[in-house]
């Protein structure tokens, strides 16, 4: 008797196991397009002298100059801060022999908010000439992206949705949508960058245009299936 019951349970567990694994995943994807309003400009001074305490004079100098027309361009004190800085040895690697140490190099960044896309070019510009030998690169961004993302998702979601009841009705097998059982989401973004490494030389007015961004949200989406409840039948009395 004990065996019968055990094996009865073992049976009952299995269906339950295979009506919880039914069920349809399906691809659903949205997408949104944003104009950045706003940039991120990354730059900085690198400097090189024989010893390490006149590299790093040069480039305080360099770098006061770099804040002091931040300041006369207009750009508030909490749009700008320093993202980084490093003092290391310059070596000289000759075909034969040993390394030779050559002199100092100090680097020292700033990332600086640019509200005014307008004006990014003229303040490119106006760093350069004051000492900024190193534009790492531009980020546009865009101020409502959460939103406009949310806006994705939902029709994310929505278009796999669509996709597995248009499955289901084409099996046309009596089963319906069930609830989700599982969600994955991924992003991608195609946009215009400038992004430029390595020194830069005062020039004429850099030429800036920050283009438009497509947002594309991709979600994995597992729905449970059940069956169809059957009409017309009139219930117990």
């Amino acid at each position: 008797m004990r065996y019968f019951l055990a094996a009865a349970f073992l049976i009952l567990a299995a269906g339950v196991g295979l009506a919880d694994e039914k069920g349809v995943t399906v691809q659903g994807s949205a997408s949104v397009k944003a104009t950045p309003d706003y940039a991120v400009l990354s730059l900085g001074v690198v400097s090189e002298a024989k010893s390490a305490k006149a590299a790093l004079a040069k480039n305080n100098k360099d770098m006061s100059a770099v804040f002091d027309s931040l300041k006369t361009l207009g750009i508030d004190k909490k749009d700008y801060s320093s993202r980084g800085f490093n003092l290391s040895s310059v070596y000289d690697y000759p075909e034969k022999g040993p390394a030779k140490l050559t002199g100092y190099r100090v680097s020292n960044g700033i990332s600086v908010r640019v509200k005014k896309l307008d004006d990014l070019g003229t303040i490119i510009d106006t760093l350069v000439s004051e000492g900024a030998n190193s534009v790492s690169g531009v980020e546009y961004c865009v101020s409502d992206l959460d939103d406009k993302l949310d806006e994705a998702r939902t029709a994310a979601v929505a278009n796999a949705k669509k996709k597995a009841e248009l499955l289901l009705k084409g099996a046309d097998d009596g089963s319906m949508l069930g609830r989700v059982r599982s969600i994955t989401e991924s992003t991608t973004s195609r946009y215009s960058d400038m992004s430029e490494g390595g020194v830069f030389r005062a020039a004429p007015k850099v030429p800036i245009n920050p283009g438009e961004r497509e947002y594309t949200i991709k979600v994995s989406v597992v729905f449970d299936i059940g069956e169809k409840k059957p009409t017309g039948l009139k219930p117990r009395q």
